[in-house]
């Protein structure tokens, strides 16, 4: 379980609860809550298919941050691994980084092979250019996966166990 963070004003300082998903969610949380006002966002969020908070990338001003923060809190999962579709919509969003949460390997979707999923990203991003970072929750069966997919793009990895 990672340490929380300082700050007795930070509504998320620590996660809600012990689970993988709770843990996603906190990191996900905090990521919002440290946007810069003048930046720009989207959400992508997957399972067995994957959904979009907006189809447009939204200000990462308070009322977009507090818009972001009300649909992660809603947020289930229910133990599948989308990556492939969910990173397709990412890359044609318009950001410049991606910030990819997962705790495992892909395991639905298009592409659910590691190496062909790896080669395809890797194929798209060159033209686009666009740097993903990779947090790894709880007993990554995927890190391997996650560091080679940041190291490749230029981002970075962290891991949570």
């Amino acid at each position: 379980k990672p340490a929380a963070a300082t700050g007795d004003k930070n509504p998320y300082a620590a996660p809600k609860g012990d689970t993988k998903l709770d843990i996603a969610k906190w990191q996900l949380h905090r990521a919002i809550e440290d946007l810069p006002d003048d930046a720009v966002f989207g959400i992508v969020v997957y399972s067995e298919s994957y959904r979009s908070w907006e189809e447009e990338l939204v200000a990462a001003n308070a009322r977009g941050k507090k818009k972001a923060h009300a649909f992660v809190d809603g947020l289930d999962g229910n133990g599948t691994t989308n990556i492939c579709d969910s990173l397709d919509r990412a890359l044609d969003s318009g950001a410049d980084t991606i910030f990819l949460l997962s705790d495992g390997d892909p395991n639905r979707g298009r592409l659910s092979s590691v190496d062909a999923l790896l080669s395809e990203l890797l194929v798209r991003n060159r033209l686009l250019r666009i740097v993903v970072h990779t947090v790894g929750i709880g007993e990554v069966e995927g890190s391997a996966f996650l560091k080679d997919l940041a190291r490749r793009t230029g981002g970075r990895y962290v891991g949570f166990r």
